[in-house]
């Protein structure tokens, strides 16, 4: 769960850091492929994004070695996009981690509370046969008492 957290602020502050540096795409996007790749599941969750970036980008050379230096830069921002839906798949996943492990407890509390409902109701059984059972003696010792103390 630390790790998750460490990637998503690692993502975020390299997402921040290169849009105060004048919001270049391709800073940004080798940025946020660089962090992204930083995270263990990087190849399972967003190999193909990551792939789909690191490709405008070495596309966006090439048209620029080419001579074509608009397409170069939308190729960049396509670059920037596919490093951003890896940023967003790897927080999505951080997300469900959270909500998997606050469902987990949710779980395990509620097992306690329905645990601690039966115990109390079990007690509180117990308590009422206990009362009947003093009752029926305190009847039967005040009635043998009532009929020897009425008699000499």
């Amino acid at each position: 769960m630390l790790g998750l957290v460490g990637i998503a602020s690692a993502l975020m502050g390299a997402a921040a850091g290169t849009a105060g540096a004048g919001g270049d795409d391709r800073a940004r996007a080798e940025a946020l492929v660089a962090a992204a790749k930083a995270s263990p599941s990087s190849d399972r969750l967003v190999g193909e994004p990551l792939a789909k970036a690191e490709d405008a980008l070495r596309r966006a050379d090439q048209a620029r070695r080419s001579g074509d230096a608009p397409h170069g830069a939308l190729l960049d921002g396509l670059g920037r996009e596919w490093a951003e839906t890896a940023e967003t798949l790897l927080v999505a996943q951080q997300a469900e981690q959270k909500a998997a492990d606050l469902e987990r407890r949710t779980a395990e509390l509620d097992s306690k509370a329905t645990r601690a409902r039966a115990l109390l109701e079990e007690t509180v059984a117990r308590r009422g046969r206990a009362r009947s059972s003093l009752d029926a003696l305190e009847v039967e010792a005040d009635g043998g008492t009532a009929g020897d103390g009425g008699r000499p």
